[in-house]
């Protein structure tokens, strides 16, 4: 037997097929902010992109969760530890929709990671768009 059968024979059987297993075992706010989270720890060049993804998917049916306080900080992050050239701009709109279109209101810890996005980004006016 192949050292990977027990992982393949794993990966073919998919439990989020049935729907009984469906509806019991849907993510929630804290499953999102905690994979969120990982892309930001994960030093990936694409941390942010996944990070991202993973926050719009959260928003999106089925599971139609609303961001927190944590999920948001999360999301900063990621694009902070990206290598992301975009990373600042990114960072910096994520903030922005957190002010804008959300009720939820940014500590320091959000203003803080967006200024750390800023400064890893190494763009042009960073320091300026910090202010």
């Amino acid at each position: 037997m192949a050292p990977n059968a027990p992982i393949k024979s794993l990966v073919r059987w998919r439990p989020s097929t049935m729907p009984e297993y469906r509806r019991l075992r849907r993510p929630d706010l804290y499953s999102y902010s905690i994979c969120i989270d990982a892309w930001a720890k994960s030093r990936d060049g694409c941390a942010g992109e996944r990070a991202e993804n993973i926050f719009e998917r959260m928003q999106s049916e089925p599971a139609c969760l609303r961001p927190n306080l944590v999920v948001y900080n999360a999301l900063i992050n990621a694009w902070g530890a990206s290598r992301d050239v975009r990373a600042g701009d990114k960072a910096m709109a994520v903030l922005a929709e957190m002010e804008e279109k959300s009720n939820v209101r940014p500590d320091r810890f959000s203003f803080s990671s967006v200024i750390d996005a800023l400064a890893k980004s190494g763009t042009k006016n960073a320091a300026e768009k910090a202010e």
